[in-house]
């Protein structure tokens, strides 16, 4: 006859088990947070870059079209279009920035305003400053890339090489031909 054990998990192996789960658990959590929270923001972005671009592309179609533009404020936060239709008149059209709930609102004449782009982020647009070199020293590095002198042997690439060689020296200026004397035939 056979006997069974009746032998369990011990308290040890139980909270092991339960320590482990929850490390998977959290982690499983962790993510799917992180994933919820991205695609929140990726949606929010995109629903603003599309508002943003709306408003900009009807504000950049009147001021195109306009007959005369009003600025008021300063800086300029309210701008005053005179809009011709496609008879003889002309609509006046109000565009306006409100600092205090970040919006920018569009109002013409005998319509109520409307909140084209909302949550503007002030801030200052600067251009990356871009590394210009003097036209001296381009010169003595030009120079400073040929060599001397260069005797041409059978299989040598000749000035090719050296040109390919003094392009790292020039990185802002298209690649052309160096003018060495060596060079010269």
């Amino acid at each position: 006859m056979k006997t069974f054990s009746r032998r369990g998990v011990s308290l040890v192996e139980l909270m092991v088990a339960m320590a482990l789960s929850g490390l998977v658990l959290g982690g499983v959590l962790g993510t799917f947070l992180f994933t919820t929270r991205s695609s929140v923001r990726i949606s929010n972005y995109s629903t603003m870059e599309q508002q943003t671009a709306r408003g900009l592309e009807l504000l950049g179609r009147e001021l195109r079209m306009a007959q005369s533009i009003v600025t008021s404020g300063t800086p300029i936060s309210q701008i005053t279009l005179a809009v011709p239709t496609s008879g003889s008149s002309t609509y006046s059209v109000t565009y306006a920035y409100n600092s205090t709930a970040r919006t920018l609102s569009r109002q013409q004449t005998g319509h109520a305003a409307s909140v084209i782009v909302n949550d503007i982020v002030p801030g200052a647009f600067a251009l990356p400053a871009l590394r210009l070199r003097p036209a001296a020293r381009r010169q003595r590095l030009r120079h400073q890339a040929a060599p001397a002198h260069h005797d041409h042997r059978p299989g040598d690439q000749g000035p090719r090489r050296h040109r390919q060689q003094a392009r790292h020296l020039l990185p802002f200026r298209p690649p052309q031909p160096l003018t060495h004397p060596s060079y010269v035939s």
